[in-house]
């Protein structure tokens, strides 16, 4: 039996890929976006105007205007968005870190310290994050690695069929240093078409 997606499953994977969040786009973003519809609308009404050229206005025109706009623009789209990508540009700005998460990251350093963990020693930190595609893990790895983060693994996820990246990072863990390495490897990871998911550090008996 294939393990190899469906045609239907790919389109739905390809458009939920677009995160398309005007109010995070960057300048890189407005432009690849504002080209994809520009063109994906240029494509569209030659297509349409071809085919009212032989039939007149009708819903086939209409149904081919529409079919190539969407299929035109996805595609552009997501191909200059790789593209920046690989460049190392980014179509749409990482999220803050949110309120909850520096809570959430300051209780589990305080249950660190009633654990006896000294917080005020250098520890290696674990971070994880998740990719769906091994490429994606692997371009996560190879940028990680040209900031200087030590890469442990890349391992096979299999919750979600998928690829789960280690980094490993010797610092001093207080708030502002988990917090702001955490922001850090999430933009590598975001821009890698992953996402983090969570830290912790094996405690020394």
């Amino acid at each position: 039996m294939s393990e190899k997606p469906d045609l239907a499953e790919r389109i739905g994977t390809a458009i939920n890929q677009l995160d398309i969040d005007f109010s995070r786009l960057t300048v890189a973003g407005w432009l690849v976006s504002l080209l994809s519809f520009g063109v994906g609308g240029a494509a569209a009404y030659f297509a349409c105007t071809a085919v009212m050229g032989r039939k007149g206005l009708n819903l086939a025109a209409g149904m081919t205007f529409c079919v190539t706009m969407i299929a035109v623009t996805t595609i552009l789209f997501l191909a200059l968005r790789r593209l920046l990508s690989l460049a190392g540009l980014r179509v749409t700005k990482s999220k803050p870190a949110a309120s909850d998460r520096i809570n959430e990251n300051r209780a589990i350093l305080k249950r660190m310290a009633n654990a006896g963990m000294d917080l005020h020693a250098v520890h290696a930190i674990d971070f994880w994050h998740r990719f769906k595609t091994k490429d994606d893990a692997e371009q996560m790895e190879r940028r990680a690695g040209k900031k200087s983060f030590n890469v442990v693994s890349i391992e096979p996820d299999d919750e979600s069929d998928g690829y789960i990246v280690h980094i490993q990072v010797e610092l001093i863990p207080s708030l502002n240093a988990i917090t702001t390495t955490e922001q850090s490897l999430a933009e590598l990871a975001v821009s890698c078409n992953g996402h983090p998911d969570g830290w912790g550090v094996r405690q020394e008996n």
